[in-house]
């Protein structure tokens, strides 16, 4: 996953890195129409990539009747062949699904095309859920092969402005008992205009192009 990281930094050529507190955050210049929010975290030799695409505005700002898409991005840093069988995703609080925007793809190395999966979502209380066929799965290697599920979502009309939704992620993986949750995630997503550069920083909210990465 750290090279997805490093790639993805570098595809936006970011120009300054702040470290502290073990998260690091980067922000560069851009192309104006497609920025991203990243945050990512190790679980055991797998990794987990969450990151929030918007069009047209800085990281992690959404206005009501927006959207924004999430990914959810599975990567094995070394050691064999993992299978990943079932993937939710616990959309923000407050945001409504898009239905038909839910999609599972595999990439094998970065810069290569992604093969479309395709894939039945189920949908719950706030979640978006996929499911490989019983006794299968969807492969991820040390070799740069990774896992996608990326879903869509509305801000209401009626949302808080500046208000931050939480998500996350919840998977399972072939041979692990048990689910490995994480949610909240700590994607930061906020509710609202991005601030105006103009008006002063001070703040990582005012990141407003290029591409922030916290990593834990």
């Amino acid at each position: 996953m750290i090279r997805s990281v490093v790639g993805r930094v570098a595809a936006v050529a970011a120009t300054a890195l702040m470290v502290g507190g073990g998260a690091a955050v980067g922000s560069g210049a851009a192309s104006a129409n497609m920025v991203d929010v990243m945050v990512v975290k190790h679980f055991g030799d797998i990794s987990v990539a969450r990151i929030a695409d918007q069009t047209g505005h800085g990281p992690a700002y959404v206005r009501p009747g927006e959207t924004i898409t999430i990914t959810n991005e599975f990567e094995v840093n070394e050691g064999p062949d993992r299978l990943v069988t079932r993937i939710t995703d616990h959309g923000p609080d407050g945001l409504e699904y898009v239905p038909g925007s839910a999609k599972v793809r595999i990439q094998h190395g970065f810069t290569y095309p992604m093969e479309d999966v395709p894939v039945t979502p189920e949908l719950g209380p706030g979640t978006v859920t996929v499911s490989a066929a019983p006794g299968t799965g969807w492969t991820m290697t040390s070799d740069d092969t990774r896992v996608l599920f990326s879903a869509t979502y509305r801000v209401p009309e009626a949302a808080q402005d500046g208000s931050r939704p939480a998500s996350g992620v919840t998977f399972d993986v072939a041979g692990q008992e048990q689910s490995t949750e994480w949610n909240p995630s700590g994607l930061p997503i906020v509710v609202g205009e991005r601030p105006d550069p103009s008006a002063g920083s001070g703040s990582a909210d005012r990141i407003n192009s290029g591409s922030a990465a916290l990593i834990g």
